[in-house]
């Protein structure tokens, strides 16, 4: 994988055949869906797996309007970030009380091997630098018919080439930390794979 690019065009660039190859490369059963903007991928996902539950299902959004992490707090999501959700179906292991801090565990892993960075997760479902600057958030979520679980829905929302210059937030996005854009498609094979590791216990 290639995560420099020269300008913002191509590293923000995710393509639906691209996408779709990325994630049937971990889960071969999966959909994938590209939405241009939503109110909120998470509330996407539980929508379509409530109609049709029995298989995998990730929705990226290039941005969003409404996103949220935990208890309801809004999350900024402007174009050249990376947010996405993925419903697991069955997925009981990943709805333990710790598994958004060790899905983020994972991901700052891998992302930290790729980029050569130094990163750490903060309690309780953050990836940040060092000093404190927030780089991404993971919220893990199960959906239920009654008392039946369909599976867990992990959303993640990680500043990869956007603005991190907002209020409230003491962000820091990917090309802040390199210098340089990252192709999004890239960060989302990572984060993927570290999802599969999860799931399946390998990659």
């Amino acid at each position: 994988m290639k995560f420099s690019a020269e300008d913002n065009t191509r590293s923000n660039e995710i393509s639906e055949e691209r996408v779709r190859d990325i994630i049937k490369t971990f889960f071969p059963s999966a959909e994938s869906r590209i939405l241009e903007e939503c109110v909120s991928t998470q509330t996407a996902v539980k929508e379509a797996v409530k109609a049709c539950p029995g298989r995998p299902l990730l929705i990226v959004a290039r941005s969003q309007s409404g996103a949220f992490g935990r208890f309801g707090r809004k999350f900024y999501s402007p174009p050249g970030g990376l947010w996405f959700s993925f419903f697991v179906p069955s997925s009981l292991a990943l709805l333990n009380e710790d598994c958004a801090l060790v899905v983020a565990e994972k991901i700052k892993d891998k992302l930290s091997s790729a980029l050569s960075l130094e990163l750490a997760t903060k309690e309780p479902n953050d990836i940040v630098t060092p000093s404190g600057h927030k780089l991404a958030g993971i919220i893990v979520t199960g959906i239920y018919r009654g008392s039946e679980c369909l599976g867990s829905v992990i959303g993640l929302g990680l500043n990869v080439n956007n603005d991190t210059a907002f209020d409230g937030v003491d962000a820091v996005s990917l090309r802040e930390i390199k210098g340089g854009y990252v192709f999004i498609e890239d960060i989302l094979r990572l984060c993927l794979q570290s999802i599969a590791s999860l799931v399946y216990d390998k990659y």
